[in-house]
């Protein structure tokens, strides 16, 4: 038995971005590509270029010694998805069902492709629900998240080659939980995160975010 969504509960649910294909779907995670460097760079240069003002001001050479330790923390970050980049393609999530319903168990399969041939010593998924609230307290502004659900996913199938690696999962998404949600200060985010062990390159997480409907099915 299935309950009607309601006008205004449709527009409580989050845009996204999925390559829809009948029934099912495709997702891409974002940052497992070049953009991802985009980030570490934004952030140590914002926060450098802060606090190299400020302590310049007070002491040069603390200042000089500031701006070398966050250009470096930086650095150290860039480097490493870097190297990520180069040797991985980025991450793809199908999906069998699109959107998703509440008690409804689906197949996903993970597909990444080499650039280089190496393979990963351990590859793990897992479903995980994340409620995050924004509130004011104050003159300040803060968000508070809660993880109300975290589980592992039930390997299918998995194949790994020199140049792609590939696995089938089976999720379910638990009927007493909320569906996805995205409304003023609050939200509720339903995702799959796959992770990559290596020994010759960084680890790496795939995250993908999941539309969850209100629906539940029998």
């Amino acid at each position: 038995m299935h309950c009607k969504i309601s006008r205004k509960l449709k527009q409580h649910l989050p845009e996204m971005e999925a390559i829809v294909s009948g029934n099912g779907a495709r997702l891409v995670d974002k940052g497992d590509t070049w953009r991802a460097l985009i980030t570490p760079l934004a952030i140590g240069g914002i926060i450098g270029l802060i606090a190299g003002v400020m302590t310049f001001q007070e002491n040069f050479t603390v200042g000089v010694v500031v701006v070398s330790i966050i250009a470096l923390i930086a650095g150290y970050f860039v480097v490493k998805r870097w190297r990520i980049v180069r040797a991985l393609h980025p991450g793809e999530l199908f999906l069998q069902q699109w959107p998703i319903r509440r008690g409804e168990s689906i197949r996903v399969r993970y597909r990444r492709r080499m650039k280089n041939s190496i393979t990963p010593d351990q590859m793990t998924a897992r479903l995980q629900c994340v409620e995050s609230a924004t509130y004011q307290q104050g003159t300040d502004t803060r968000t508070v998240t809660h993880t109300l659900h975290s589980s592992p996913l039930e390997l299918v199938e998995q194949e790994i080659s020199l140049d792609q690696l590939q696995s089938d999962w089976t999720l379910t998404i638990p009927r007493e939980l909320p569906p996805s949600l995205k409304v003023y200060r609050n939200s509720v985010t339903w995702s799959v995160v796959v992770s990559l062990t290596f020994h010759d390159i960084p680890n790496d997480d795939s995250e993908f975010t999941l539309l969850v409907r209100p629906e539940v099915i029998a």
